[in-house]
């Protein structure tokens, strides 16, 4: 599934004309984040995200937001915090319960808007 984020990404910036991060739109950004999010997830058909934004910082590239996803037994785990890098040829998304460090608090507080 990550082949279809990088060809998502690569016909948008053919489209445009230009094959770099400031050719894609924000929406073009965040659905990018969404979808390498999702592959990450045990059930991708059931994943939610809410609060998501273009980072604050403009050339970070990232994709901040929360998503929640049903676990194992099939209930949702509830909210969890992610920032996807978003670039030209990819996506890297850092989700917090698999980060377990501080990664992600440092990504957040570095690329997120603040609140």
């Amino acid at each position: 599934m990550r082949s279809s984020n990088l060809v998502t990404i690569g016909l948008l910036c053919v489209a445009l004309g230009a094959c770099d991060r400031a050719a894609l739109d924000r929406d073009s950004m965040i659905e990018g984040a969404k979808n390498a999010v999702r592959e990450r997830m045990r059930d991708p058909t059931s994943v939610e995200f809410r609060s998501v934004v273009v980072g604050g910082n403009p050339d970070s590239g990232a994709v901040c937001g929360e998503v929640n996803g049903r676990n194992g037994f099939g209930g949702y785990h509830g909210y969890v915090r992610f920032v996807a890098t978003v670039s030209y040829r990819n996506v890297f998304p850092v989700i917090e319960p698999e980060a377990g460090d501080d990664t992600l608090s440092n990504l957040w507080a570095k690329d997120c808007p603040k609140s």
